[in-house]
């Protein structure tokens, strides 16, 4: 027997056509038979549609697993899960009223003023927050500083000065501006570890020597590849710097007052700037006699100096010898090349020697209080590339400058009482000048 279930079961599309009765025709055309839309709706779907079907498990299923007491209905949501808006909170403490736990909030103080604490009144209020307010301070901060020098009651113009011991009221001296670049290179020099290891001989850093004991530390030793300042105590001699050829910066030798001559340097050949200064009692620096090469000599204001000669001396950037009283002869008599030269304040000059000098690369000045200045022998020098300055001296004449050819600056030759005017003239136009010439000033118009 056929049934309807198994025509659907076997074919993918059923017709159906009407025949009124057994010899009757077919009616015309069959009708497609198709499944109902109401026939494919879940019946789930209808029953989840109301509450009273919630709890079914064709329910459950439809939600994926998931019991319906999981969700949260809108209803019961309290505001702030919907807007997101701080003020939708409940139950805020009160701190936090304003967003922020904090307890000066509340204050409203002036321009300047400080939250500070009153114990007295347990809370935080306004104040000029005075360094004097403060409690247990130590006491070497009560004046807001710990400062050694805060006793110190100075006057106008005077600076805080150790003399030794204890600081004390000073008058305030000037600096050049070399002397204080000199100043903070030493103190570099001071703040570096120095190292004597390496090379047998060699002390690598600076030294900087105050008493006897630190010189003799550097007895032995050939080179010193830094500084060595040897200032401000008593030292008869130098005798424990017998062995030292080199020194790769500075060496200077001030106000040893015990000092009279050089003697322990016999050996040195190379330094890069001497310094030789305020040595009240240093007559002789002839233990020099073997230096060869040297950037910058400075020799001055030794009251006691006769003589400096430097016979082994062959070059020289700048050299400056000045304020030695009662020295009277300069000579360096191989010194070939430099660059500046200034001779100047020694009231008893009376020579001053450098004939195998060529050429300066800067400029020249002898004079300044060296009325006492009779011969100058410089007859090699053809050119000077800046400035040439002859003042205030005894020359009678300009032959210790016979081969000058050439001056790069300016040529200033004035208040020369012993030197006739028609000389210097004379002078002056045989040399190319590429700056002014003042040489019309208190020099001798009658000859």
């Amino acid at each position: 027997m056929v049934t309807l279930s198994s025509v659907f079961e076997s074919s993918d599309a059923v017709w159906v056509g009407i025949r009124i009765g057994d010899d009757g025709e077919e009616l015309s055309p069959r009708q497609l038979i198709g499944s109902v839309p109401y026939a494919i709706h879940a019946t789930s779907a209808d029953e989840a549609r109301s509450a009273s079907h919630a709890g079914t498990a064709d329910v459950a299923a439809s939600l994926e697993g998931f019991n319906p007491s999981d969700y949260a209905a809108v209803a019961s949501l309290s505001a702030v899960a919907t807007t997101g808006a701080f003020a939708d909170l409940t139950d805020v403490p009160v701190g936090l009223s304003d967003g922020d736990d904090d307890t000066l909030g509340v204050l409203i103080c002036a321009d300047s003023q400080l939250a500070v604490f009153d114990a007295g009144v347990g809370g935080w209020v306004c104040g000029e927050g005075l360094f004097t307010d403060l409690e247990g301070v130590p006491e070497g901060l009560l004046d807001g500083d710990d400062d050694t020098l805060a006793w110190l009651d100075c006057g106008v113009d005077q600076v805080p000065v150790f003399d030794g011991s204890a600081w004390v009221c000073g008058e305030a001296s000037s600096l050049s501006a070399e002397e204080a670049t000199d100043i903070v290179s030493r103190l570099e020099d001071l703040e570096s570890v120095t190292e004597r290891t390496g090379e047998e001989g060699i002390l690598y850093g600076s030294y900087y020597v105050t008493n006897s004991s630190e010189l003799d530390e550097i007895r032995g030793y050939t080179e010193i590849t830094g500084n060595l300042f040897i200032n401000n105590f008593d030292v008869p001699d130098l005798s424990a710097l017998s062995s030292l050829t080199t020194i790769g910066d500075q060496l200077e030798i001030s106000n040893l007052d015990q000092l009279t001559d050089l003697s322990g340097l016999e050996n040195l050949t190379s330094v890069n700037r001497l310094i030789i200064s305020e040595n009240d009692n240093l007559e002789d620096v002839t233990a020099l006699a073997s230096l060869e090469s040297i950037h910058t000599l400075r020799i001055q204001s030794d009251p006691a100096l006769l003589e400096v000669a430097l016979p082994s001396l062959e070059e020289i950037h700048e050299m400056d010898i000045s304020s030695n009283h009662v020295l009277t002869s300069i000579s360096f008599p191989i010194l070939a090349s430099g660059a500046a030269i200034e001779i100047g304040g020694n009231y008893d000059l009376v020579l001053l020697s450098i004939p195998a000098l060529l050429s300066l690369s800067d400029h020249l000045h002898v004079g300044g209080s060296l009325e006492s200045l009779m011969d100058v022998d410089m007859t090699s020098l053809t050119t000077i590339d800046a400035e040439l300055k002859i003042l205030e001296t005894g020359l009678v004449d300009l032959s210790g400058f016979s081969s000058l050819t050439e001056v790069g600056g300016n040529v200033d030759i004035t208040d020369k009482e012993s030197l006739c005017q028609s000389l210097i003239d004379t002078f002056v136009d045989g040399i190319s000048v590429g700056g002014a010439a003042d040489v019309a000033r208190g020099n001798d118009d009658g000859c």
